[in-house]
């Protein structure tokens, strides 16, 4: 598939307006792609490896993720 390699321990999946956005445990990294499987952008959180976990869009639209180290839940908009 168009995306084999770009993720290494995904932790976290959402679909909103046609992209699936991933989070990957590894590398601390929110992917989105196309439903054809093409990223289309991400976001760096700055997380260590082993921190990032689940996402979920808030009713107000943003996008929170999880830091399982900090015990932290961050918010932001959409990539």
């Amino acid at each position: 598939p168009a995306s084999a390699g770009l993720l290494e321990a995904p932790s976290g999946i959402e679909l909103r307006n046609e992209l699936l956005y991933v989070s990957d445990n590894a590398t601390g990294r929110i992917s989105a792609f196309t439903r054809a499987g093409e990223r289309v952008n991400y976001i760096e959180t700055g997380l260590p490896k082993g921190s990032l976990a689940g996402i979920n869009f808030g009713p107000d639209g943003k996008l929170y993720f999880v830091d399982m180290v900090g015990h932290r839940v961050f918010r932001v908009d959409p990539i």
